[in-house]
């Protein structure tokens, strides 16, 4: 097992390379595989859906989400307007926000944009696939720099 200042590392060495791409998709992919470390870090599950389960169980991180948004309101806002997000791979399952304020229902959606992704169901070809990596990249980026960064 890697101590918390290999993870620390990791999470910056792939968040800046998210900040060197120049698409959207590329700075997505980049931000999530800094998010899922701190993810590990933050539930010592391998597995992401449990693993997802488990840190909406660590209620501490909500303040700061909400602060977050707050902050960031236009960005969250793009993002709600692309969803409900379609499971590419199961079909026709579909991820709302219905309150972008919680933090488990925003996290849901940016994971059901990285399943599409690794799994070959967005591509940077598809109109409503780019405006989705879009709206959800600068999101990403925000919670990994402001959340996932500061809390190792």
């Amino acid at each position: 097992m890697s101590s918390t200042s290999n993870y620390q590392k990791i999470i910056e060495t792939w968040i800046k390379k998210g900040d060197l791409e120049n698409d959207s998709f590329s700075r997505f992919i980049c931000y999530w595989i800094a998010f899922n470390c701190w993810l590990y870090t933050k539930t010592n599950e391998v597995h992401d859906r449990v693993a997802l389960s488990k840190l909406y169980q660590q209620e501490y991180l909500f303040k700061d989400f909400q602060k977050l948004v707050t902050k960031n309101e236009n960005l969250f806002a793009e993002l709600v307007k692309v969803c409900p997000i379609e499971n590419n791979r199961i079909g026709n399952i579909n991820k709302p926000i219905n309150d972008v304020e919680k933090f488990n229902e925003v996290v849901d959606v940016l994971y059901e944009i990285r399943c599409n992704l690794f799994h070959g169901s967005k591509t940077d070809t598809n109109k409503r696939d780019i405006e989705v990596a879009k709206a959800a990249t600068p999101v990403l980026e925000v919670i990994v720099k402001n959340i996932c960064l500061k809390s190792i």
